[in-house]
């Protein structure tokens, strides 16, 4: 697996009550994607954009690739729901939902695909924690 990048975007800023920069309070991280971190807080969604990856925080490295356009929530410890491509993905806008394993190994289709999401009329996914 290849080393990810800084979790901690350095676009962030930090100040103290005097004003002056500052590192990330510990055990910072910043959410790449609507996903964020996972319940048990061992992993992080890597931002949109096919292939997506998932990060263990604890190393900083890569311990999945999905072959998906965006990961929108953690379903449990180990998977994802997220926004994956219809066939071999020859249109992005043709998409739907999908449980995807955070090592990118498992992918079940959850919902019908929408044959284009741009069009006013496509269903919406709509996520809501339970």
């Amino acid at each position: 697996m290849r080393e990810a990048g800084n979790i901690h975007n350095h676009a962030d800023a930090f100040y103290d009550l005097e004003g002056r920069p500052h590192d990330p309070p510990a055990g910072y991280v910043v959410r790449e994607s609507r996903a964020g971190v996972s319940p048990d807080g061992r992993l992080l969604a890597g931002p949109d954009g096919m292939p997506t990856e998932v990060i263990e925080i604890s190393t900083n490295r890569v311990v999945g690739h999905q072959q998906v356009l965006q990961l929108l929530a953690w379903a449990d410890d180990r998977r994802l729901v997220a926004l994956g491509c219809a066939g071999a993905c020859d249109s992005e806008f043709r998409n739907g939902l999908v449980l995807v394993s955070a090592d990118g190994s498992d992918e079940i289709q959850l919902s019908a695909y929408r044959d284009d999401s741009q069009k006013p009329e496509a269903w919406q996914p709509v996520l809501t924690p339970r």
